[in-house]
């Protein structure tokens, strides 16, 4: 009955691994992957920590301000 059964302790999918890289430097708060998990797209990987990016927000938004009322 069992003839068509295979089995192993040894074996492994071979799959694409694709390298990621931040576009911008920041801290990472969450990493929600492992190495050789299965991902689909879309999945978030990893959440960076907000504080730089609201600074920089907050500066920009001073700039602006600082701009608005140099031309009146």
């Amino acid at each position: 009955m069992l003839q068509h059964h295979q089995s192993t302790d040894n074996a492994y999918v071979a799959g694409n691994q694709i390298q990621i890289m931040s576009q911008v430097p920041d801290s990472i708060i969450t990493v929600n992957v492992e190495n050789t998990d299965f991902v689909k797209s879309g999945t978030v990987l990893i959440k960076l920590d907000p504080r730089d990016v609201i600074l920089e927000l907050e500066k920009a938004k001073t700039n602006l301000a600082n701009s608005v009322r140099q031309t009146h």
